[in-house]
């Protein structure tokens, strides 16, 4: 298991680095103060306006597993695609009272693909490896995982890009919220093989965070 562990590290930096390095307009990730009015109108007027999203989820009290925990699938999605996209490095945050189920073959967070990563060559999932949470999430008791997709073609559509496995804990009650979030990391990207900053610009600004909600 150790082993596999390993090799599935490397290969999740591997595909990271892959999908989110530098590129031609790497640049303009970091848009300098004299430039803010035109990059604002490039983003407004991209053709490429991804939304991604948490689903908002509600469990009843009486379907949890009071014993073991209860496995929750929720979903990460996105919308406004036109000519698909590419690659993507996506941390989500999550209440660090849920857990998250894992492959029986290397650890790592499960996850099912959905039609919007289908076509996608790779798609991982990555828990933080870090012994402190990332600066972000300093005082915000919210674990973390890396949703991370590479394809040399704009192979991704809209849709649910992969079903995560979140675990409710067994003592969970009625009313209790899980928050569920993207966060901005440094290493993050969503694009096309245009490397189209509009987009990633966009995609970023309008996120829709989601929840797991107990109801009774």
């Amino acid at each position: 298991m150790k082993k596999i562990s390993a090799l599935f590290m490397a290969l999740t930096v591997l595909v990271l680095s892959v999908s989110c390095s530098s590129s031609k307009n790497s640049e303009s990730v970091i848009i300098p103060e004299e430039s803010q009015t035109t990059a604002e109108t490039e983003i407004s007027e991209s053709i490429e306006k991804p939304v991604l999203k948490i689903t908002e989820k509600e469990i009843s009290y009486s379907e949890l597993d009071h014993e073991n925990g209860t496995v929750v699938p929720v979903d990460y999605s996105v919308s406004g695609i036109v000519n698909g996209w590419s690659s993507s490095g996506i941390h989500i945050a999550f209440d660090n009272r849920l857990d998250l189920k894992t492959d029986d073959l290397d650890g790592s967070p499960s996850f099912a693909r959905g039609e919007a990563s289908q076509y996608i060559s790779s798609v991982i999932s990555i828990r933080w490896q870090g012994e402190n949470p990332p600066d972000e999430l300093e005082g915000k008791n919210m674990d973390n995982l890396t949703m991370i997709t590479a394809d040399s073609s704009n192979s991704g559509d809209n849709g649910v890009i992969a079903t995560i496995d979140f675990i409710v804990p067994a003592d969970a009650k009625a009313g209790d919220v899980y928050n569920i979030e993207f966060f901005r990391y440094e290493t993050d990207c969503f694009r096309n093989i245009e490397f189209d900053s509009a987009m990633e610009e966009y995609a970023f600004a309008n996120w829709q965070n989601g929840y797991i909600k107990i109801t009774e």
